[in-house]
């Protein structure tokens, strides 16, 4: 049986195989220049996912500042801030809840721009993993990845809009009285929603984390690596890391283009 000896990593790949099944390494360079170009399409395409992330970080941050809070975003939050942030609240000796429509508005413009960022971000960063399984099928594992989290988000959501309509239809109406069986209803709702979304988004991080990972160690960028487990904990910083590094690898993927190029080209 023949095989194609990766001239990277040693890896003794079949021979019908265009690229090493390991580290990605194109084993004919002239064979097929659109695996490459897809590889650098893929990588270009994280690329930008990373640096939606980023700008959705910034916004998130300046308007949880104008709302008096201090937050992450990206759909994973974390807010932390005083009373007089929150937008629905209790009047002293009333059970009668009051809405802060300021409040309540940045709340909502926020979310909603993080949302459509975070959108945006997951259709680059599924559409690069689709283009980077073409050189490598390990690669399937990011791409899971990132429609998980949009699910999960999404139920999230869903589940937290649940649970504010319900608060605000008591605050409008000012009805202290409401039906035992409406709040549990609400609150189940809610948190079937919230449980079922939270353990999507905690699968489809880790698989993210993973596909990110495996880009770097097949093509062997450790910026990379370290910046996918960074994004783990600190998104901003570790997206940062990626964005660097997967322009690393663009560039080292472009010369393998502009090498093949030059090796199929006729004797002048």
């Amino acid at each position: 049986m023949m095989v194609k000896v990766c001239p990277n990593c040693n890896f003794q790949n079949p021979d019908s195989a265009s690229v090493c099944e390991v580290c990605g390494q194109p084993l004919n360079l002239g064979a097929d220049p659109r695996i490459i170009d897809s590889a650098i399409d893929g990588i270009s395409s994280l690329r930008i996912g990373m640096l939606i992330v980023l700008i959705s970080g910034l916004i998130g941050i300046v308007m949880a500042v104008i709302n008096g809070t201090i937050a992450s975003s990206l759909g994973f939050f974390s807010v932390f801030g005083s009373e007089s942030s929150v937008p629905i609240s209790t009047s002293p000796g009333s059970t009668t809840l009051i809405i802060n429509s300021s409040s309540l508005f940045f709340s909502l413009l926020s979310s909603t721009v993080i949302f459509a960022l975070f959108i945006v971000s997951m259709y680059f960063i599924y559409r690069g993993f689709s283009k980077l399984i073409v050189a490598n099928r390990r690669f399937s594992t990011g791409k899971t990845g990132s429609v998980l989290l949009l699910v999960g988000v999404v139920m999230v959501l869903i589940g937290v809009a649940i649970f504010l309509g319900f608060l605000l239809s008591i605050g409008l109406s000012g009805n202290a009285q409401t039906p035992i069986s409406s709040i549990l209803g609400g609150i189940l709702a809610f948190a079937v929603l919230v449980v079922i979304g939270a353990i999507l988004l905690l699968v489809g991080l880790i698989m993210l984390i993973i596909g990110l990972y495996r880009i770097g160690s097949i093509y062997d960028t450790g910026l990379v690596k370290a910046g996918s487990i960074v994004f783990l904990f600190i998104n901003y910083i570790g997206a940062i890391l990626l964005y660097v590094g997967l322009g690393k690898i663009k560039e080292n993927l472009e010369a393998i283009r502009s090498k093949s190029t030059t090796i199929g080209e006729p004797p002048q």
